[in-house]
């Protein structure tokens, strides 16, 4: 028995090309994608950066309060309620830390003074100084009113812009404390 067929009509339609306009538009796809990822990781690196300089100015107040804590003769006595900046005349080191005799009360808070400005600028003109933050700054201020210590720090900190340039914003963390 034949078996009988029927004539198909042959689709006659070409599919050249097609592949390759597929292909373009993933490309552009996963570049746009990739873009996007890149931007999202430049953002999180300024943050992180952000949040390191944060952290260290906290370290630098809590440093501060702690040394101001350990001499309550030196903060009964008002050695630390003079007003004080990093960026004007800091007491140089009394030398007393390592001596037989160790430091009074006020030796001891112009060691601290000294010590804790250290941490924003050279003090030592030692070549192989890092300062804690760039362009720090810090500053001790007391009213005697309220009894209130403030201690501020204030840093440089470089923000990009979406144009590709940079600019330089003062950042500051302030804390107010009752000694």
């Amino acid at each position: 028995m034949p078996i009988n067929r029927q004539p198909t009509l042959a689709r006659n339609y070409q599919a050249h090309g097609f592949s390759m306009i597929e292909l373009l538009v993933a490309m552009v796809v996963l570049a746009i994608g990739l873009l996007g990822m890149a931007g999202l990781q430049t953002a999180g690196l300024s943050n992180n950066q952000s949040a390191y300089f944060r952290s260290q100015a906290s370290i630098a107040i809590n440093d501060l309060i702690d040394r101001m804590r350990a001499n309550t003769e030196g903060i009964t006595s008002g050695y630390y309620q003079a007003s004080f900046d990093t960026d004007g005349t800091v007491p140089g080191n009394p030398g007393c830390i390592n001596g037989a005799s160790g430091c009074n009360a006020q030796q001891l808070a112009d060691y601290d003074k000294y010590e804790w400005a250290k941490l924003f600028k050279n003090m030592d003109g030692s070549n192989a100084y890092i300062p804690l933050l760039p362009g720090a700054n810090g500053q001790i201020q007391y009213s005697a009113a309220t009894g209130i210590y403030t201690i501020i720090i204030s840093w440089d900190e470089v923000t990009w812009a979406d144009t590709g340039g940079k600019s330089t914003q003062k950042q500051s963390m302030q804390v107010n404390i009752a000694l």
